[in-house]
């Protein structure tokens, strides 16, 4: 038998910080694997995340199938009692990885989203900031940042690939969905309803991700300017250094891809010293009060910054080291 992208037959019972789920009318030896993802209905629609499936369930035995009727999660559960509810037991085909990946995104942001099963591109009118969903005929999650639904991985596997955009031409009678990645782009491209090419769908892999988080950790060696000039654009770094003349003003940043970015900044004074630093608008500091600067010869000041909203321009500032050395 294959293992079908969902399966909802019977109902489950689970009890609050168990692991252990129970079915009545379930066949989870035949259809369970590892990583499977486990949801149940939300009111008012949509779906909540109930967990993943710890391990391979053994087959079932012939006489009382005990392993049909119980399966374990890879954490307990947390929400309220679940007793006879309806549920879907979504198969991850080849996808241990982004199963695993999933869950570590779903723990960040435990507690502050919901999740959903949408039969398409999620629309801007359902869900709220920091809710996920997920498209099972595409198997690409989407969360909701800033209002805007925004695409969080490429499909679990291409159904083809062709090494130039030439190539989908031969894909062109395909169903809805289907997808096809083009090497010499490293993106992928899926097939719509309109039958036009949905792409480029650029890949954000564990590899794109790493080069781009060491990128971000290369200090940025700022202009000195009379106000000083804050840019968070793709391939920015994310500490900032700047030695300075003359009393400054440090803008607020620029290009800020979404609210929640944090990052730092390096104010040193010249050879002189002496100098000021002012805070363009949308700065806030602890208790009102924003944050000074060393102002010996050379002296280094460390601030560290958290966007919080773009529109109005808001960000808190903290100042978490000055004066360093080597100390004694």
């Amino acid at each position: 038998m294959s293992i079908p992208t969902r399966f909802d037959d019977g109902t489950i019972s689970i009890e609050t910080d168990s692991a252990t789920v129970v079915g009545i009318g379930t066949a989870f030896s035949t259809v369970a694997r590892k990583n499977s993802m486990l949801v149940v209905p939300r009111a008012g629609g949509g779906w909540v995340l109930v967990g993943f499936v710890a391990s391979d369930p053994e087959s079932a035995d012939e006489e009382d199938h005990p392993q049909d009727l119980e399966i374990e999660l890879a954490a307990p559960w947390t929400g309220d009692p679940l007793e006879d509810e309806n549920y879907q037991l979504i198969a991850w085909r080849a996808g241990a990885d982004l199963a695993e990946q999933f869950l570590l995104l779903w723990g960040r942001i435990s507690g502050k989203g919901l999740f959903f099963v949408t039969d398409g591109i999620p629309t801007a009118d359902i869900g709220r900031d920091n809710d996920v969903a997920f498209v099972p005929y595409t198997q690409q999650l989407y969360a909701k940042v800033a209002g805007i639904w925004q695409l969080i991985n490429r499909p679990i596997a291409p159904n083809q690939t062709v090494e130039t955009a030439a190539g989908l031409d031969d894909y062109a009678d395909e169903d809805t969905g289907f997808t096809v990645f083009v090497e010499d782009e490293q993106a992928s491209y899926m097939l719509a309803t309109s039958g036009e090419w949905i792409g480029p769908i650029y890949i954000r892999g564990q590899a794109a991700a790493l080069a781009e988080i060491l990128a971000a950790a290369i200090p940025n060696e700022g202009t000195d300017a009379e106000t000083l000039a804050l840019g968070l654009a793709d391939g920015d770094a994310l500490f900032h250094t700047f030695e300075i003349a003359d009393d400054r003003t440090l803008g607020f940043p620029t290009n800020v891809p979404n609210a929640g970015v944090s990052f730092y900044v390096e104010i040193k004074q010249d050879a002189n010293g002496g100098h000021a630093l002012a805070y363009a608008e949308g700065y806030e500091g602890t208790d009102g009060r924003l944050p000074l600067i060393a102002d010996e010869p050379a002296a280094e000041t460390l601030l560290a910054i958290f966007v919080r909203s773009i529109d109005p321009p808001r960000a808190f500032v903290f100042r978490t080291g000055r004066n360093f050395g080597a100390g004694s």
